[in-house]
Formats: C-alpha cells, structure tokens, sequence
C-alpha cells in the first residue's frame, strides 16, 4: 500500500510541475510579446535627439511590431537592429584605415540572412555567392564588369538561368577576339567597354581603354529602367567611383535610381585615395542607403597581401522591410 501510494504521489507531483512549468511559460510569452509591442510603440517618441530619427506611422507600427518573419524578428526588430549597426560602424570607422589597414573590413560583417546562398563559378578567383537564385524570373538581366578572360560564373549563371540576359563588360587589351567567340558559344554579350563614374578613357597595359557610366551603358544598350538581378564586379580599385556614383541618389526609405538585385564586388584598397577610411565608409553607408545589405563576406587571403582586397556580396529584400522603408524616413 505504501509503494502505491508513493507512486501516486510521484506522478502527481510530476504532473504539478509540468503544469507550473507551463504556466510560466505562457505568462513570460505573453509579457515579452506585451514588452515588445509596447517598445515599438514608443520608438518614434524616444528617437528624437538621437542620431538616427524615425517618424513611425502608429497604425504601420502596431503592423510592425506584430508581424514575424519566418526567421523569428518582425521588421521592426529588424531596421532597428540595423540602425544600431551601422552607427556603431561610423562611429568605429573613424580613422581606423589610415591607422590601421590590416582592420579595413574587420566592422563590415554580414547583417541579413540570405535563406538560399549558393557560389557561382566554382571555388577560387572568379566565383561568386549568390542569394535565392531560384527566385530569378524571367526577363532576368545579369551584368558583370571585369572578367580577365575567366567566364566560369558567367556559364554557370547561364546554366541556372538559361533565358536570362547576360552582358560581360571588360575593355583589358587583348580579350575581345577571343572572349567574343567564348561568350557566343552560351548566347550571353561580350563588351570591350570598361566601368566607371563617367566616360573616359583609361590606361590598362599601355593601351587607353573606354570606360563609361552604368547609365550610359544601360542606354547604349536599351536597357534603361530594367532591373539589373545580379551586378557582378571585380574592376581592381575603380569600384569606389563607380558605386559613389551609383548610391548617389539613394535617399532612406526611397527607391533606388538604380533597380539592382543583388551585388557581389571585389573591394580594394588603393593607394590613389589618402583618405581611404572616408571612401570605404562612403561605400557601406551607400549601399545601405540603397537598401542594399551584406548577407556574405569573403577574404581574399591568396592574394593582395592577405588584406587589400576582400569579395562582398549584397543583396536586397524584396518584401522583408516593405513598411519600414515605406513608413520610416531616417536622417543623419
């Protein structure tokens, strides 16, 4: 009897603290969803005086604050995670590349979650990480800027994207015989023209190569007002002008004048720039003006001593923060 008893006593105390374990539980959910809700609401009141200001919508707000990615964070969450991130960033970058070069990238880090991210192109120089590729619909256009005679991400993206348009842009004296043919033989264009903030000329190997400006080029080629998908850029040093140029007219919580997908660049530090700190953080402060965020960061530790060049990759959401950029204008 009093094995039985004990038994019966074991049980309902077992089922006593599952009960206890989930009342605590609930409540906690319940006051951690309350505590949100009631942050969100006040985030428009508080940010006055700081160096990011919102003017929040309330009703867009209560949306906010309630609405879940599938990734646990509401946008809300999400664009004031951001906001936090890139001041620490201007705040840090001060002064840190004329000092110490070798940290260049060390603040830049991957601030969005791509869900699908795959390399193009192989592994080594010349590939490339890409994000939700499967998400690319026809009429897709695909731009890419310096190959130096290696089209591997180029026949690959023609693999996976096969009614995509695909452009390759490189004036290097030299390739445009032979990469002409390479590119006619998986119906993609092959383009001796170079990059840059305007037209020019540029010298590569003692020639004077065609550079001109991504408007300039969408025009040539009929391409104005189309989204680029994928913009693919490894131009050794003039990235710097060309994305000032092309994050120019990028305002928070506005359209890009430029309809670009998603980024993958080859950052270099260039000796022709004494205030190299000022133009790397010019850069990142730009693309996220453009609502362009790094989801993948790769040191290029083969070559440029280990530090002076390193390969990004940006992409930006589609619907993730819609009310936020529609709703929340933040200023300087």
């Amino acid at each position: 009897l009093s094995e039985r008893r004990l038994t019966g006593r074991l049980v309902l105390g077992a089922l006593a603290c599952i009960l206890c374990v989930t009342v605590v539980m609930l409540f906690g959910q319940e006051r951690s969803n309350s505590a949100f809700q009631d942050q969100g609401k006040c985030i428009a009141t508080s940010q006055k005086g700081r160096d990011f200001n919102a003017e929040v919508d309330e009703a867009v707000l209560e949306k906010m604050a309630t609405t879940h990615n599938p990734d646990g964070m509401s946008p809300l969450q999400r664009e004031m995670s951001w906001k936090r991130l890139f001041q620490k960033r201007r705040d840090l970058m001060a002064g840190w590349v004329s000092r110490n070069p070798k940290v260049t990238w060390d603040i830049y880090e991957p601030e969005w979650i791509c869900p699908v991210p795959e390399r193009i192109g192989g592994f080594g120089d010349g590939g490339k990480w890409l994000c939700n590729i499967a998400e690319i619909h026809p009429p897709c256009l695909v731009y890419s800027f310096g190959s130096a005679g290696n089209d591997r991400f180029e026949r690959e993206i023609r693999e996976r994207l096969p009614e995509c348009d695909i452009h390759i842009f490189d004036p290097t004296p030299g390739l445009l015989s032979s990469m002409t043919g390479k590119t006619r033989s998986y119906n993609a264009t092959y383009h001796d023209v170079g990059i840059s903030d305007k037209e020019g000329t540029k010298n590569i190997r003692q020639v004077d190569v065609r550079v001109t400006s991504l408007e300039q080029i969408m025009a040539e080629l009929n391409h104005t007002g189309r989204r680029i998908d994928i913009f693919k850029i490894d131009v050794e040093g003039s990235e710097w002008e060309t994305f000032k140029t092309l994050t120019a007219g990028c305002r928070m919580g506005e359209p890009s004048p430029f309809d670009i997908g998603q980024v993958q660049v080859e950052l270099h530090i260039s000796a022709r720039y004494s205030n190299m700190d000022s133009v790397v953080r010019d850069f990142f402060d730009g693309m996220d003006r453009c609502g362009l965020r790094i989801f993948f960061k790769e040191p290029n530790i083969l070559g440029c001593d280990g530090y002076k060049c390193i390969e990004y990759a940006f992409y930006r959401p589609s619907n993730q923060n819609q009310d936020v950029e529609r709703h929340v204008s933040v200023r300087n």
